[in-house]
C-alpha cells in the first residue's frame, strides 16, 4: 500500500496502517512486542531492571558519592598527568 508522499504503510496489530520507513518484524506484526511491553509496564519490571543491572548500580553509587562532580574529575585527570589547556578542559589520549 502506498501513501501520497511515496512512503510505504504496513498493517499494525490494531489494524490501521501506519507509515513506516522500515519493514516491521514478525513479532511487531503479530502484536507480541506490544503485549510484552504492556506486561512489563504493569508488573513494573522495567523500573526494577534499570536499578538492578550491575553496571548501573555501580554508576549510581559513584554518582551518589560525587565521583562525577567537576572537582573529582579534575582530581582524577591531574593524577593521570593531564592538565587543563586553552583548547579544551582535558586532552584525550
Amino acid at each position: 500500500m502506498q501513501i501520497p508522499d511515496g512512503g510505504t504503510t504496513y498493517p499494525t496489530s490494531v489494524g490501521t496502517p501506519t507509515p513506516c520507513y522500515r519493514r516491521p518484524s514478525l513479532r511487531n506484526l503479530t502484536g507480541y512486542t506490544r503485549v510484552k511491553r504492556q506486561a512489563k509496564r504493569e508488573l513494573g519490571i522495567s523500573q526494577v531492571q534499570a536499578w538492578t543491572k550491575p553496571s548501573r548500580v555501580k554508576q549510581r553509587a559513584k554518582q551518589h558519592v560525587g565521583y562525577y562532580s567537576p572537582t573529582m574529575r579534575l582530581a582524577r585527570n591531574t593524577a593521570k598527568g593531564r592538565f587543563p589547556s586553552f583548547l579544551g578542559l582535558f586532552g584525550r589520549k
